[in-house]
Order: structure tokens, then sequence, then C-alpha cells
């Protein structure tokens, strides 16, 4: 059975390694997405609708930790959204409560957060609610060069793979330097990541 492995920054692991498929589990402080919410126990009086993970149409993995804090992991294709939860467990239909006021810098993501468990428990998550990023070609590259440094490429070998070689053989040499250029930004900045500038991607 897999087994949770801690990260350096605020996250565990659910798996061997941390593939496509793993379980990532985010804590609060360093991921504002993850909602924080208090579970008790339901009441049908209440006239709000329970949280129940039974009837959710996403597949659903609880790690619980040594607080007492139950991590709850919701995915829906490639679609993931996270709980932290206090107070009764989520194994059985409760009633799920939220702190009023956060402060200024978690708003818009805990907004964004509550938007999601609101669509979830109402028919699911939506592409809508997880627009890509528009830096998703530019990081694509850095991450391919990356990928093609560390296996030892030259860097023009990496430009050849990711640009054509048409463009290279025209281009390398003009003294300008652009597409050297761009290519070492794209190492160093994949190597950035790499020590721990991923984090941007969750504040």
């Amino acid at each position: 059975m897999p087994r949770a492995s801690p990260w350096r920054v605020g996250a565990f692991c659910f798996a061997d390694s941390p593939r496509r498929n793993a379980a990532v589990f985010w804590g609060p402080r360093q991921c504002p997405y993850v909602l924080p919410v208090v579970a008790e126990q339901f009441s049908s009086s209440s006239g709000a609708p329970p949280f129940d993970l039974a009837t959710l149409p996403c597949r659903a993995t609880v790690l619980l930790s040594g607080a007492g804090c139950q991590h709850v992991l919701l995915r829906n294709a490639d679609r993931h959204f996270q709980l932290v939860v206090s107070g009764e467990s989520v194994l059985l239909p409760v009633q799920l409560h939220i702190d009023a006021i956060w402060p200024t810098g978690q708003l818009k993501h805990r907004l964004r957060a509550l938007e999601c468990l609101n669509s979830l428990v109402a028919h699911g998550l939506p592409k809508t609610l997880f627009p890509p990023d528009a830096r998703g070609g530019r990081l694509r590259f850095v991450l391919q060069a990356l990928d093609g440094s560390l296996a030892g490429a030259s860097h023009r070998e990496i430009a050849e793979a990711l640009i054509g070689e048409p463009r290279v053989e025209a281009d390398w040499n003009d003294p300008r330097d652009h597409l050297r250029d761009r290519v070492r930004r794209a190492i160093h900045r994949g190597h950035a990541l790499m020590n721990g500038g991923y984090r941007e991607f969750v504040a």
C-alpha cells in the first residue's frame, strides 16, 4: 500500500513516487486554495444539504494527520480540489461550516475554493472553474528545456528538439544570440522552479 511521504514545503504525496496519478495533499498554509472547514453531525432540521463523500461525483481520498485533521482530496478527471476538515468524521454525512472572514491575501483563493465545493456537491467540477494558466506554453518550454539539460543535452540540441532544426540552423549563430538566450533563460528558469520556485503556483 502506498505511504504518505512528506515533501520539503508543506505537501504530502500518497504514493511511492510523485507520478501524475499520485494523491498529493497540500497544507492550507502553503496553498490558499485548500479550504479549511469544520464538520458537525448532520441534522435534517437544518435545511442545508449534507456533505456526503459517498454521493459525490468524483474520487475521494482521505488522509488523517497526527493533529486530528482530515485532509480530503477530491478528484474529477484531471481536476483536483482539497479540504482540510476538523471536527466530526467525513466518512459519514456531515454539515460543513467555514469562517466568514479571511485574510485579504487569501480571499479570492478561498472564494474560488468555496465555489468549487458548492459546484462539486451539485454536479461535479466543471472545467470553467479550472481555466488554463496563461503561462502554460512558456512553462512547457521551460520544463522541456530543463529535462533536456538534466539529461545532458547541449543547448543547441535542446533548441533543435524544441524549436526545430531549420530554425536553429538559420539563427543559432546570429550575433544577437536570441535563440541561445532563450534556451539559457529557459534552463535557468527550470532549475529555479525545481529548487522551490514551484511554490509560486500555489500562492
